[in-house]
């Protein structure tokens, strides 16, 4: 079952949690950065998959 983005709302199969802010999101949030780093806090290290 598809689980739900809390920031952009998308459907999508894995989430990821930040492992500095705790904040949840998805890889379409994630690649929409510039870069690979958490779209709330900006940090870096590899999140969490949930």
């Amino acid at each position: 079952m598809a689980k739900i983005c809390p920031r952009c709302g998308g459907k999508i199969g894995k989430l990821y949690k930040c492992n500095q802010c705790d904040g949840t999101f998805c890889p379409r949030c994630e690649a929409g950065m510039f870069s690979k780093k958490c779209p709330y806090c900006g940090n870096r290290a590899r999140p969490i998959r949930i």
